[in-house]
């Protein structure tokens, strides 16, 4: 449950993946002559955020949020707050609110209105009172939800000015590095991007209660978060309390609270619970995080992983390509055979198979000799469309990886040629018979790219290669949102 909290907390470099998708395409399309099916996946990425939409106000002090004006509100007088996105020439402004943007244009002859626009610093929260209206057929903006109107403005006050030297601007470019983002919140949470992480989640949780109490009968039950240290796991925080001696610890999971909830006959318990482990500072880990806690009685696997796939799917926001039920299911034997990890991106297909016996008689001396060794293999796996992808820069450190951290003695990447031959450092050793069989086993096409690694059995699975491919190659990470079970662990 905490990984779908997490997917959706921010969709990263999107711009850099659609352009990368879109180099993809090219390339099918000069291999097939069709290529419907990649730019129709972007088209869900492209589309406008989901919460620019239509949100009417409860308030006497504004009459519309900044994103709710159309043009069937022409001839209306209307009252807005919001922050100063944009001013030119104290003649045209953007106000900003949590719900959209709208343009303001003041008259030329209100030159007090102007003089007070042409003032006014970035960021400072305002009022506007004026009439909507049709904005002319050449200043449309079909990017923006209220692109076919703007507020003729008939006052203009401004209700808490922003200093001049701000350490940052709300735009959508030119972001400032996290450390000053951090450091100034209040500011970072006015992008929109921020905002709509957290409307989603929100809207996520609300479907999630709806679900679970309306459909299921569960009971949301809040546990207590200051406990007593539990031995065994992540180490603790730990807080001090007034009795000497004595201190509290920040759990780790609920799950002593939750048990001696169905000790005490609830049956069915979930809540969204806080939790907090002092494991350091690793890229996948956090010392506090929330996680969608559940407790059954009376219940077998396959029931608990039926009501997990029913939760997903009616939560799943709509904005998103559907998911359905049943997930696909992988052993924990399948998955390190195929993928050498116990939970692989199995988005990829890129499935490592053992040619060991391809290459006892390749040819190429430093190969041959390192299978000669006692309990060394040799395993490939291929990135398709990989050469369009992947630079140079980026196989050298992959090189530079697996011989330096994972005890990998021979690591070659081969590009897939023409006329069907390997093109790297150690192929020109290698027969052509050889690398006809590795590439035909492999069912590697050209402008592929070929990853293989010879070592230790154990070593050789390329493991953290194949995840630093998978970062690497951002595109497939737009595609679709992976769902699957791991049995048998």
């Amino acid at each position: 449950m905490t990984t779908l909290l997490q997917l959706l907390s921010g969709r990263r470099n999107i711009m850099k993946a659609t352009r990368i998708i879109s180099k993809t395409a090219e390339y099918m399309k000069r291999q097939s002559g069709s290529c419907t099916q990649l730019p129709a996946l972007t088209q869900l990425y492209r589309q406008k955020s989901p919460f620019c939409m239509c949100h009417t106000v409860g308030s006497s002090l504004k009459s519309h949020t900044c994103g709710e004006l159309r043009a069937h509100h022409v001839g209306q007088k209307v009252k807005l707050r919001g922050f100063l996105q944009y001013q030119r020439m104290g003649k045209f402004a953007v106000l900003r609110d949590a719900f959209g943007k709208t343009q303001v244009l003041i008259n030329d002859e209100d030159t007090s209105l102007v003089k007070l626009l042409s003032s006014t610093t970035f960021e400072s929260y305002v009022e506007v009172m004026g009439i909507v209206c049709h904005r002319p057929d050449s200043q449309l903006n079909r990017m923006m939800p209220t692109g076919e109107i703007e507020v003729l403005a008939s006052n203009y006050q401004v209700l808490s000015k922003a200093r001049q030297d701000l350490p940052f601007l709300i735009r959508d470019f030119n972001k400032p590095n996290e450390q000053l983002r951090l450091k100034y919140r209040y500011l970072d949470l006015r992008h929109s991007e921020l905002q709509n992480n957290l409307r989603l989640k929100s809207q996520v949780a609300k479907k999630m209660r709806d679900y679970l109490q309306d459909k299921e009968g569960f009971v949301e039950i809040t546990t207590p978060t200051l406990s007593v240290n539990t031995p065994g796991g992540a180490q603790e925080f730990v807080v001090p309390s007034r009795h000497p001696g004595k201190f509290y610890s920040l759990v780790q999971s609920p799950q002593t609270y939750k048990q001696l909830a169905m000790i005490g006959g609830f049956d069915k318990y979930f809540q969204f619970a806080v939790c907090y482990r002092d494991e350091g500072a690793k890229h996948d880990r956090q010392p506090e995080f929330m996680q969608v806690d559940l407790e059954m009685t009376d219940v077998t696997m396959r029931e608990v992983q039926h009501l997990t796939e029913n939760l997903l799917v009616f939560s799943w926001p709509t904005h998103l390509a559907a998911i359905c039920s049943p997930f696909p299911v992988l052993t924990y034997n399948e998955a390190m055979s195929s993928y050498g990890v116990d939970k692989p991106d199995t988005r990829f297909d890129w499935k490592l198979q053992d040619v060991t016996h391809h290459l006892h008689k390749c040819g190429a001396t430093v190969l041959e000799n390192i299978l000669t060794l006692p309990g060394n293999s040799a395993h490939a796996f291929v990135i398709p469309g990989g050469q369009l992808q992947v630079t140079k820069k980026v196989v050298a450190s992959w090189e530079n990886l697996a011989r330096t951290q994972h005890n990998l003695l021979g690591v070659s990447v081969f590009y897939i040629c023409e006329d069907l031959t390997l093109k790297g450092a150690v192929s020109k050793k290698m027969s052509a018979i050889s690398q006809r069989e590795l590439i035909q086993t492999l069912g590697a096409v050209m402008g592929d790219i070929l990853v293989m690694a010879v070592g230790p059995t154990n070593d050789v699975a390329l493991t953290d290669s194949l995840l630093n491919c998978v970062e690497q190659i951002a595109y497939v990470m737009l595609l679709h949102f992976l769902r699957q079970w791991r049995v048998d662990a």
